[in-house]
């Protein structure tokens, strides 16, 4: 019965709210533009200013409890949601590039897209540790640089898309 109650919870509050998400094109839009900006953003402050974003520490006993209720290994949902959120930004960016008539523009969206892809390959193939990736790759100045790029890409992508669907 309790298992019963959290996919109830569950429906409630995760499934319901998305297919509502996705089965409006506008509110889709807006609501991941404006995720990504702030994303986007995070990134480059993160690269510009040199600081380095602590690790939270996840809660053992919330992970205990979470795979004891549901049979399910905490590291590999969180895994699982970290692609599943990437192939959405993926969606996103190919709406965007049919709304695009520069080439340019698509060839930046085509570099973000290729990102967010590799991104979840890599996850999905297990050649970074979650935790291992924040700590030893994300700081290098390379990736860094990169990641900003990507996230300069983002904010050039989403302004000039919204300023051609909504204005």
């Amino acid at each position: 019965m309790q298992l019963e109650a959290v996919l109830f919870a569950l429906a409630l509050f995760f499934i319901i709210p998305i297919i509502i998400v996705f089965s409006n094109d506008n509110v889709f839009f807006i609501i991941l533009s404006i995720l990504l900006l702030i994303d986007a953003l995070k990134n480059i402050r993160s690269f510009l200013s040199g600081k380095r974003y602590k690790l939270t520490t996840e809660n053992s006993e919330f992970q205990e409890e979470f795979e004891q209720l549901t049979n399910i290994d905490y590291k590999m949902f969180s895994a699982g949601m970290k692609v599943a959120r990437n192939f959405v930004c993926v969606i996103f960016f190919i709406y965007c590039l049919f709304l695009i008539k520069n080439t340019i523009l698509s060839f930046f969206t085509l570099v973000v897209v290729v990102h967010w892809i590799v991104e979840s390959f890599k996850i999905i193939s297990g050649t970074k540790s979650l935790t291992n990736y924040y700590i030893n790759n994300f700081y290098s100045f390379p990736k860094s640089f990169f990641k900003s790029i990507v996230s300069i890409f983002t904010l050039i992508l989403i302004f000039y898309v919204t300023s051609i669907k909504f204005f």
